[in-house]
């Protein structure tokens, strides 16, 4: 692709708000969500919560870790989709335009919760402002009672202050900007993707491994897909096929219209002949009495 700004204009802009709003840009929907998990996270870390204050710092490293990689790669996207040339040929270029009213009106409609969706789970103890979380509050009668069952939890929100607060959402906000940043660093400008080629080839073990994503398509196949394929090959060929049609149902007409292939050589219309198969009969049950 590439290039598509200008001839998907709507697009591309509801695009842009979503992707602000999944790297967590303030005022986005994604900036509340995400801070909010990171905070509870450091909180939780903080207060040694049930004892596992360093699982949740390491949760919580591993959260900025996410926002810096999602970032990255959605920004990755919106660049090398929506800006620089086309990559296609001049026939397909011809042919770009946006898409019908009956694709771009939802998009609108969901960019546009992309930028005002987060105030309706406003963070107000971050800005002094409570009562104005409205998801937690629709929340509240579920998350109590676990929050209850979690011994200290009810202390974990305090246990950090809030120029503390501040200062995660200073450093999760820097996070998201730096994977945006790179992103654009790597596929936007006149040197585009030529750091991306750099590293591929200063690292070919982990580009193959990142090219090939961690080889989990083959590694599904091999464990799930071929068993699943084989046992149907199985059950198709001998069990359908071979017991079932063969045996049970064409085996079974086949037997029912030989029999009485054979029978019919019996009904010749002479009485003598009658009379024999009625000896032989009779004949033949005295034989197995006796």
């Amino acid at each position: 692709m590439g290039g598509l700004r200008k001839h998907m204009p709507i697009t591309y802009w509801t695009f842009l708000a979503a992707t602000l709003a999944i790297s967590g840009i303030p005022i986005f929907a994604g900036f509340f969500s995400k801070d909010e998990i990171l905070a509870k996270a450091y909180e939780a870390g903080a207060a040694n919560l049930n004892g596992f204050g360093a699982t949740y710092q390491l949760l919580w490293y591993l959260g900025l870790a996410g926002a810096l990689l999602t970032a990255f790669y959605m920004f990755r996207v919106v660049y090398m989709t929506f800006h620089g040339s086309f990559r296609g040929s001049e026939e397909t270029e011809r042919h770009l335009h946006e898409s019908p009213p009956s694709m771009t009106g939802p998009l609108v409609i969901l960019g546009f919760l992309s930028i005002v969706g987060g105030f309706f789970g406003f963070p107000g103890q971050l800005f002094g402002m409570s009562g104005l979380n409205l998801i937690e509050r629709f929340l509240h009668p579920i998350i109590l009672p676990i929050a209850a069952a979690t011994h200290g939890a009810a202390h974990a929100e305090h246990a950090v202050g809030l120029e503390t607060e501040w200062l995660l959402v200073a450093v999760s906000v820097g996070v998201a900007v730096l994977g945006i940043v790179i992103a654009r660093r790597f596929y936007l400008g006149p040197k585009a993707f030529v750091l991306p080629r750099r590293l591929a080839e200063r690292l070919p073990m982990v580009h193959k491994m990142l090219l090939g994503k961690y080889w989990v398509d083959e590694m599904y196949h091999v464990l799930i897909v071929a068993p699943v394929h084989r046992m149907a090959m199985i059950c198709w060929k001998v069990i359908d096929e071979l017991i079932i049609d063969t045996l049970f149902v064409n085996g079974a007409a086949f037997s029912v219209e030989l029999t009485g292939d054979l029978l019919r050589f019996t009904t010749t219309g002479n009485v003598r002949n009658y009379v024999l198969a009625v000896a032989l009969a009779i004949f033949a049950l005295a034989t197995f009495l006796w």
